[in-house]
């Protein structure tokens, strides 16, 4: 009986050991001509976001991970649901639309541990109203 309860127990061990990590960054990356502010939610962690992002500067805005590989793209309206604003120094509103995926560059690396997704949410001057 104890020779059982050591192989179910080592087994368990061995299939979580085996289980690869995801992480999840969404960047911003300010390529215009001035700072740029960022204000929301995420959505995941139910905190505000407020961030300045400087001329030439990539940010993190939000990250996540979980137990597991998961290889799916991850929505950006999952993690900021429609209420994030972008607005630069002269107090122009983003109108590149940070729902629309085709906007952001993914990138997803997959090694032995760990399968990390990058989403690059570039930003210039022409996406300004």
């Amino acid at each position: 009986m104890m020779h059982k309860i050591i192989l179910i127990l080592s087994s368990v061990f061995l299939l979580v050991a085996c289980e690869k990590n995801t992480y999840v960054y969404f960047q911003f990356k300010n390529v215009s001509d001035s700072p740029i502010v960022v204000n929301g939610h995420d959505l995941v962690h139910n905190w505000a976001i407020q961030d300045t992002i400087l001329v030439g500067e990539e940010k993190n805005i939000a990250m996540w991970s979980k137990f597991g590989k998961d290889l799916t793209y991850f929505s950006p309206v999952d993690f900021f649901g429609d209420d994030l604003l972008v607005v630069n120094a002269q107090g122009d509103t983003l109108k590149k639309d940070y729902k629309d995926f085709n906007n952001w560059q993914p990138t997803i690396d997959e090694d032995r541990a760990v399968a990390t997704h990058n989403y690059l949410f570039e930003i210039q001057e022409a996406d300004f109203n």
